[in-house]
């Protein structure tokens, strides 16, 4: 079991499941704990109960030759989008076209730079969907985005996020910015509106 990649699963699993999405679990601080302490017991299992989360690990981990679905490499490339965008999270919340932008905006794993850090939240200059006529485009503007202080340290300004149901989930690097950018550009470049 690779911690860091339980931690990237667990880190992007939580915004959604405190808020009561995705997961089925019934002890969604299980995620939080682990975030903040380390401590990976019930982990896996809690990770296990998401709708479709366990499936969609297991394709990319067979995709990659990997047999641990907890790894970091299976977490980076379903989260972030490395090899295959056919194999990544944003590639299932868009596979099926775009009809409540404001939702899929909420479960897209987005992107920003940072531009100024308050108390739980940073201004960012960061990536959203927006309806332009018959398309649909990622543009980047200023947003106000949450993060726990407990799980999220050390941001300053002109640093890159990683954000999903507008809370940060990790900094990035610029390589893993343009990947997870380019990656969704590509899958919208392919999608019918709705």
């Amino acid at each position: 079991m690779s911690i860091e990649g339980l931690k990237e699963d667990a880190g992007f699993a939580w915004p959604p499941r405190k808020k009561g999405y995705c997961g089925l679990g019934n002890s969604p601080s299980v995620l939080h704990d682990f975030l903040t302490t380390g401590n990976p017991d019930g982990v896996k299992d809690e990770l296990r109960r998401f709708k479709n989360l366990p499936g969609h690990l297991q394709l990319v981990a067979q995709n990659l030759g990997d047999q641990d679905i907890f790894s970091k490499t299976v977490a980076d490339h379903y989260w972030l989008g490395y090899r295959n965008f056919k194999l990544t999270h944003n590639y299932y919340v868009l596979e099926d076209g775009i009809t409540d932008l404001n939702g899929i905006n909420l479960c897209l794993i987005r992107s920003g730079i940072i531009v100024e850090v308050h108390p739980q939240t940073v201004t960012a200059k960061a990536s959203i969907l927006v309806r332009r006529g018959n398309n649909v485009n990622l543009v980047d503007e200023h947003q106000t985005i949450s993060y726990d202080p407990a799980i999220i340290t050390n941001l300053n300004p002109d640093l890159m996020i990683a954000f999903h149901w507008g809370e940060i989930t990790k900094t990035i690097t610029p390589a893993e910015n343009r990947t997870l950018v380019s990656g969704t550009e590509e899958i919208l470049s392919r999608l019918k509106l709705n």
